[in-house]
This record gives structure tokens, sequence and C-alpha cells, in this order.
């Protein structure tokens, strides 16, 4: 028993202390023993710690034919790469890319050696959907070796990938905000579909708006822009303004109101914040003054719309409606209603027309009659649907008679002024005429009518804005989880999705997917798949909405 000892004894010694040349091990038991063992498949495992410990470089070619093995391969790989980075250890890891049990390692090495060659590996095992909780790792390792300008397809697939995990999401997003799309072009149609589907989604990333308001000009969705200048980014803002200024500026009022958004100017929120204090002052006073009233919402208008102030050249009818979608967001409902009773204790054309403005008596009816009831919402949002159908050609031709009747007026107030200088330059009889009074006051009369026919044309701008503010307003309550009937909102939402027409129901078409995202079950996936189906004009709602039922199935 003793001797059987000491040779162990021996051989332990001979293991931990062996210097043969070219190797760390002395023979018999040196590299030359350990990678024969390798090649003929004896004690595997003790021979792959041993030729990495004794660092034997003549062991790589066996080691790599074990890197394919589905128990070993791991262990084979480490070695591969403890013996450091050659050809051989490349291709070995390029290659266990595609092993799910290898992966994660293999791609940690790429990254580590800024393998560039594994590039190819790399685009097929993100694809694979057997390595999908390798991916985080996977895409960091592809965005190592490359910029995020050559992976623009993938890094949109891993992003709208319905099981793809947060972390993973976030990573492609954020690799996506640095993607130049001068050199991705190819890919700045799906982006827009994908990014603005992403942006739309309740627990929407930044990330994803950020890579979205770096598209192109004119390619990202409007009502995706539209909620992303809603939450107060700027970049949003700015591109939602360019697109449609009313979108724009009631986007700004709707940031504003909530209180300071990250990215928006301190010194804007604050002014907005000061004219509403004024305002609310004035109003609790005992005897308001009507004009002071209305200048004070004009001021509260400009504080939350810098582009008000160019509106005042182009007539009254822009400020009043400017100035009243400030009233709705910038004052609260108690204000709302001292307003209502200073223009009735101080009647003023001016404050009349502000406190019956057709927005502003919509929204606070609606709140007051529904309260929380989902199934008068439902209600209201049925009676609205006819109405709803051809509310974007309506709207469009009320915008269009509108700006025509400001035109003529203008023209009207041009002819008026020039004839007006021409009488003022003749001298004697002809300047003093009755001719030359009757003519004057048949221009001013003509000016006169034209500017009412401008009033006339707001306000039918202002009825159908009306409409959609309403519906808008019954989605955002039946959006809330506290509205009752889930099934009823559902329903409301799914007619108000297939009635919204027209760049005008944008906003709206939003909050029903609001709705349907907050309250929508997995019974209702088949139903929101076959919306979907009918809004082709519209490939990032209808995106939108395939995604939102793919979850829900995946929640049976």
């Amino acid at each position: 028993m003793g001797r059987v000892d000491g040779r162990l004894l021996a051989l332990l010694l001979a293991v931990s202390a062996g210097v043969a040349s070219g190797c760390g091990w002395e023979e018999p038991s040196g590299c030359e023993w350990w990678v024969g063992k390798l090649k003929r498949g004896e004690e595997v495992q003790v021979a792959i710690a041993r030729v990495t410990e004794g660092a034997c470089t003549d062991a790589r070619p066996a080691l790599a034919g074990l890197a394919a093995d589905p128990h070993l391969g791991g262990d084979a790989l480490a070695a591969l790469i403890a013996l450091g980075r050659t050809p051989e250890s490349e291709d070995a890891v390029r290659k266990a890319l595609a092993r799910p049990g290898q992966a994660a390692a293999a791609a940690a090495q790429v990254e580590a050696w800024k393998l560039s060659a594994a590039l190819p590996e790399l685009r097929a095992a993100l694809a694979d959907e057997t390595l999908a909780p390798q991916r985080g790792i996977l895409l960091k390792a592809a965005l190592a070796v490359t910029s995020p300008d050559a992976l623009a397809g993938v890094l949109l697939e891993l992003a709208a990938a319905p099981s793809a995990d947060p972390a993973t999401r976030e990573l492609a997003l954020d690799a996506l905000t640095r993607v130049d799309w001068s050199a991705a072009q190819a890919e700045v149609g799906e982006a827009a579909k994908v990014l603005g589907a992403l942006v739309l989604e309740d627990d929407a990333s930044d990330a994803a708006l950020r890579a979205l308001v770096r598209l192109p000009d004119g390619t990202a969705p409007a009502a995706s822009l539209t909620r992303g200048a809603e939450g107060g980014d700027p970049q949003a803002l700015l591109l939602v303004w360019a697109m449609a200024p009313d979108v724009g500026r009631a986007a700004a009022l709707a940031a504003l109101a909530r209180g300071p958004e990250p990215g928006w100017s301190t010194a804007a929120t604050l002014a907005v914040g000061r004219a509403a204090e004024v305002l609310d002052g004035a109003l609790a006073a005992e005897a308001p003054d009507p004009d002071r009233l209305w200048q004070l919402t004009l001021a509260a208008g400009r504080a939350a719309e810098p582009s008000l102030a160019r509106a005042a050249e182009s007539g009254t009818g822009d400020l009043r409606a400017a100035a009243t979608r400030a009233l709705v967001l910038v004052l609260d409902g108690e204000a709302l209603t001292r307003w209502r009773e200073a223009a009735e204790k101080h009647p003023s054309a001016l404050v009349r027309e502000v406190a019956a403005r057709a927005d502003v008596r919509a929204v606070e009816a609606l709140t007051q009659a529904c309260g929380e009831d989902a199934a008068c919402l439902a209600r209201e949002v049925e009676a609205m649907a006819p109405g709803l159908v051809a509310l974007g050609a309506e709207l469009d031709g009320a915008e269009q008679t509108l700006a025509a009747a400001r035109q003529t007026a203008e023209a009207a107030v041009a002819a008026d002024r020039e004839r007006a200088q021409v009488l003022a330059g003749s001298t004697g009889e002809a300047a003093a005429s009755s001719e030359a009074r009757k003519e004057l006051e048949a221009l001013r009369a003509r000016r006169d009518e034209a500017w009412k026919a401008v009033e006339a044309a707001a306000a039918q701008v202002d009825s159908r804005r009306a409409l959609l503010t309403r519906a808008t307003v019954a989605a955002r309550r039946l959006a809330e989880p506290t509205a009752g009937s889930a099934d009823l909102a559902v329903e409301a939402a799914t007619t108000l999705l297939r009635s919204a027409r027209g760049e005008a129901a944008a906003t709206l078409r939003r909050w029903a997917l609001a709705v349907l995202s907050a309250r929508a079950t997995a019974e209702d996936a088949e139903s929101i798949r076959r919306v979907a189906g009918t809004l082709s004009a519209d490939p990032t709602l209808s995106f939108a909405l395939a995604r939102l039922a793919a979850r829900l199935d995946a929640r049976r």
C-alpha cells in the first residue's frame, strides 16, 4: 500500500512541477502525454484541464475537434481561448456562436477580440430563435465589431420582436438612435413603421422616440411624433410643428399643462405657469374686468404657444381659437367655472365668445356628464361614429374655406387702404365729394363682410375640431382602468379605429390604441387582428395593433 501511495505522490509532484521544453509539463506526463490523451479520447476532461494549465499549444487541433462536443465543447472552447488568439481559436469561436451552450462565451470573446470576421455568424445567431436567451450578449458583440448603420435591419427586427426581453429591446433601440439613415436608406420605411408603433405603446421606451425623431424629415408617423411632443420631447415637438402647426401647438399646451417635462425649457414652463397664475388671480377677483381677462387669456396662450404671436397677423379667428385651447389646458375646472361666472356678470363680446367656444363646452360637458360611467362614454363614442367617418375631409374643407376667406379679407383690407391713400392725396372737390365718401364706405363694408366670413369659417373649423376633441376625451377616459366595463371600452375603441379618417383623426386613433392596450384581454386578440387588417393605409397603426394582438396571445 505504501508503494502505491509513493507512486501517486511522485505523479502528483511531476504534474505540479514539470518544466519540459515548449510546455509546462515534464515527461512522461507532460504536454505530449496529455495531448495524446485528448487525441485518443482518454480522460478527456482531465486532459483539457492539464493542457490548459500547462499552456500546451500542440493541443489546439485536438481541442478544436472537441469544441462541437455537446458535453465537453464548452471546456474545449475555453481551453482554446486560454491558449491565445490564433486562426484555429478564431474559427472555433465563430462556430461556437451557433451553439446554445457556447454562444454567450463565444460572443463575449468576439467582443474582446473585436473579431469582425465573425459578423456573418453573429447575424445568423441573432436570427436564430433557439438562441433568443443569448440575444443581448450577441447583439452587444455585433455592435462591437460593426456600426449600427450596418445592423439597422437586425436592430429593427429585435426591437419589434414581441418575444424580445426588455434589456435586449432597449439595447437595440439605443443602437437605433445612433444609426445614420443616409447610410441605411433601404430601412427607413420599416423603421418608421416599427419605431412609430413602439412609441404608441403604453410602456414606450424613451429610446424608441429618440430613434424615431432621427429619421429623415417627413418619414416619421404624425401620431407617434404627437405622442412624443405631448410628453415634452423637444425634437418631436419641432417635427410636429413643422408637419402640422395646429397639432404642434396643441401638443405643446398638453405637455406644458402637465408641468415640467425632460427636455423642455425651464423658462417656457415657468412662463406658462406664471401666466396661468395671473389669470387665475384675475378670475378670483370680486369684479373681474372683462377686457383684462381677455388680455390675460391671450397672455396665457402666448406663454404656452410661442408661435401664437404670428397668428395675430392673420386675423382674430386664429387668436381666439388659440386662446380657447390655452384656456382648456392651462386652467383647471374650478378656474373655468369662475371664467363663466365672470362672463355672465360682466358681458363682453370677447369674453362671451371665448366662454362659449364649442371645444370648451364639449370637454366640460362630457367630463361632467359621464363621470366614471363606461357605458355613457361608450354611447358617446357610438353616437359620434357617423360624424367621425367624414371628419377628416370636412375639417380639411373647412380649413381651406377659412384660408380662402382670410385671403379675401386681406385683399379687401389692402384695397381699402390703397383707395384711402389715393383719395388722401387728391385735392379739391374730388377728395371731399359724396361719391368718394360712398366709395370708401362701400370698401369698408366689403372689408367688414369679409372678416365676418373669416369668423364664420373659423367657427366651422372649430365645430369640427370640437368633435375630434370630444371623442378624444372619451377615449382618454375609457383607457382608465376604473372606467367600468372593459368589454364596452374595447368595443368603443374598435369603433373609433374603424370610424376615424384623415390626418385630423391621428390623435383619436392613438387614444383608441391606448384604450385597447389598457383594457383588452387575450379573448380580444383575434378581433384586434381583424381591425389591423383593415388599416392598410396606416401601416404604423396596423403594425402596432398586430403587435398588441401578439402580446395578448402570449397571455393565454
